[in-house]
């Protein structure tokens, strides 16, 4: 916690006073920097909440997203620059002339904005009001981006497994031939080896040629 609030300070807000105009300005600082101080504290857990709130729906607008562009090209939108789009359109600011951005934010931002509405309907989420959160956007995308990488590395392997099992049918066709062989006489030890013989070690082969992209 105490580590958030210190990346997250360093996009804090204070008010100033020039001629008794007061503006926005931005101050990066660690929590030591603030030392603690009471008048800081309240701002400074206030922008922690509202960071933790826009993250959460960031991931859940991601799969909100995913979910409705079944047909996406991950390569191309699951990367730390949509993420940054995504947690910036959550964001109760005003948005950038369209001129001035590239045309690969602006695909990302229509993309956004084709679901925004209906997905700020769904989950009942109301734009938050942070100032200067570039900076901010940018750090939570790549603990995003990291933490999609690790799932990757950590469960793709698992689910890709369970997804060829199901393809070819693993299950039915053990059970089947187990059926099959028990009828015919067929010891357990017999019916063991002939599973793997016919239908484990092919399996297994048929993975490994798919996990190394070797299908011919």
């Amino acid at each position: 916690m105490e580590d958030s609030i210190e990346k997250s300070t360093s996009m804090n807000t204070l008010s100033t006073s020039n001629n008794d105009n007061k503006k926005v300005m931005a101050v990066k600082s660690s929590i030591i920097g603030i030392g603690r101080k009471p008048q800081y504290l309240s701002n400074l857990k206030k922008l922690v909440h509202d960071v933790h709130v826009i993250v959460t729906h960031t991931y859940s607008f991601i799969r909100y997203i995913f979910i409705q562009e079944p047909n996406l090209n991950l390569e191309e939108y699951a990367v730390q620059s949509f993420y940054k789009e995504v947690f910036l359109s959550l964001l109760d600011a005003k948005v950038q002339s369209i001129e001035r951005l590239s045309n690969k934010v602006k695909k990302c931002r229509d993309l956004i904005y084709k679901y925004k509405i209906s997905y700020l309907k769904d989950s009942s989420f109301t734009l938050i009001k942070i100032t200067n959160a570039q900076q901010i956007a940018s750090y939570e995308a790549t603990k995003i981006q990291t933490a999609y990488n690790n799932a990757l590395i950590l469960h793709f392997g698992n689910k890709l497994r369970m997804v060829i099992d199901k393809l070819i049918v693993l299950k039915h066709r053990i059970s089947q031939l187990t059926t099959d062989l028990k009828k015919k006489g067929y010891s357990k030890e017999e019916i063991k080896s002939k599973i793997k013989s016919d239908i484990v070690d092919p399996a297994t082969i048929l993975k490994l040629a798919i996990s190394s992209r070797n299908t011919d």
